[in-house]
């Protein structure tokens, strides 16, 4: 398909890729960004390469019209008949405000520099040069121009919702590397001679393997000190824990607890330290029941998206860690905060619920607590609970209904 472009593709062609636009999404929805770029990058990148031969003759793009129309109504169609519910909701949807807790890049021009920290000088340059060098061959320019459009209009549209993740860099990624083999292959068939090509080869390896140890090896990164600068400033080195036996402590003495049919366990704690996943992905890990870790409820992390756990209320145990454990601001994380809160000072809710005899010590002094609850929670409490959250939240009753009346 690749080597024809968009008007002389037949209609099965076309109709395929609208399909495949659609499924797409359904593996992950923010690929939404890279669905919604595609059709924004073939349209002004027909525009670009078809204008200059056609001008204001607007019968001569009646094919490309077409085969976009066609293509976009199969994958609306497709999606709307496999995932009819999560489609109506994506549309309805306001992300950047159910999202914002994730963004904190206050501009456009903050966004990308954030990506040109992650990739490093090496990379952006590398980038830069195969964009210029793609728009200026021939042969390559319709598909340079396609990916940085691309490119583009997925930065655009994912950074008005919230940074970008580690995970969510696959949305670029596919541009970037596009690009940057492009120009290799380019460069490499310019060079005369074996010895400048086994050069180019290597040099370009040795600085990609150097680009990748860096960034996940500590050992690396200070042996390649006077290299570093030309790579990413973001580090991702292996996580290592060293209170492996304090999680298994705690987890012995929940397996009892959480044994009986109606038992069940909350976390209100969202940290790399600890939270409601680590605490259940340990379980499984150690081999304890599955009926034991299937009791460890969901948490709610994020208050926008989340909203109050109504599960909570059900719980007859409450594991909370000391100090309160976020991975986002505070201000975004109240669900987490003002449960951990109530239940480490006995006062609102909290004065329900007793504290264990048992204390475990994780990681960086995080202390963790169990507590047990010995009676139904007040109304009262359930009240002033729910106007705290609304005296933040004023318009998302929906989200923070305490009570359920």
């Amino acid at each position: 398909m690749l080597n024809r472009s968009l008007e002389e593709q037949k209609i099965r062609n076309v109709i395929l890729l609208g399909i495949l636009l659609a499924f797409l999404i359904m593996l992950r929805r923010w690929y939404a960004y890279w669905v919604v770029s595609f059709f924004i990058a073939t349209v002004a990148e027909r525009l670009l390469i078809l204008f200059p031969r056609f001008y204001f003759h607007g019968k001569k793009y009646l094919p490309t019209a077409t085969n976009v129309l066609v293509m976009g109504v199969t994958s609306v169609a497709v999606f709307f008949a496999v995932a009819g519910p999560i489609a109506v909701r994506m549309i309805t949807s306001d992300y950047a405000d159910l999202y914002s807790a994730y963004k904190s890049a206050g501009s456009t021009a903050a966004s990308f520099y954030r990506l040109y920290a992650h990739f490093g000088p090496f990379i952006s340059t590398l980038c830069v040069l195969a964009l210029v060098s793609g728009i200026y061959g021939k042969t390559t320019r319709s598909l340079s121009i396609f990916l940085f459009i691309h490119f583009l209009s997925v930065t655009l549209l994912f950074s008005r919702v919230q940074d970008f993740g580690f995970q969510h860099l696959y949305l670029i990624m596919p541009s970037m590397i596009l690009l940057t083999s492009i120009f290799m292959i380019r460069v490499f068939t310019l060079l005369k001679g074996i010895p400048l090509k086994t050069i180019l080869l290597t040099s370009y390896i040795c600085l990609s393997l150097c680009q990748l140890s860096v960034m996940f090896s500590q050992q690396v990164s200070d042996y390649f000190v006077k290299l570093v600068p030309l790579f990413s400033r973001h580090k991702h080195y292996p996580l290592v824990r060293n209170d492996l036996q304090e999680m298994h402590n705690l987890l012995n003495v929940l397996t009892p607890i959480l044994k009986d049919e109606g038992t069940s366990a909350y976390v209100p704690a969202s940290s790399i330290i600890f939270s409601d996943d680590i605490l259940r992905n340990a379980c499984l890990q150690f081999a304890f029941p599955k009926t034991v870790c299937d009791r460890i409820l969901t948490s709610h992390h994020v208050d926008k998206r989340d909203g109050f756990p109504k599960q909570f209320l059900s719980a007859t145990h409450v594991v909370v860690a000391k100090p309160i454990q976020y991975h986002l601001r505070h201000e975004d994380q109240r669900v987490v905060g003002i449960l951990a809160e109530e239940m480490l000072n006995s006062k609102g809710i909290g004065s329900s619920l007793e504290r264990l005899p048992y204390e475990f010590t994780l990681d960086d002094n995080v202390r963790v607590y169990i507590y047990k609850k010995v009676r139904p929670y007040k109304e009262a409490d359930l009240l002033a609970m729910e106007k705290r959250f609304l005296s933040y939240y004023p318009d998302r009753k929906d989200l923070f209904d305490v009570v359920n009346r």
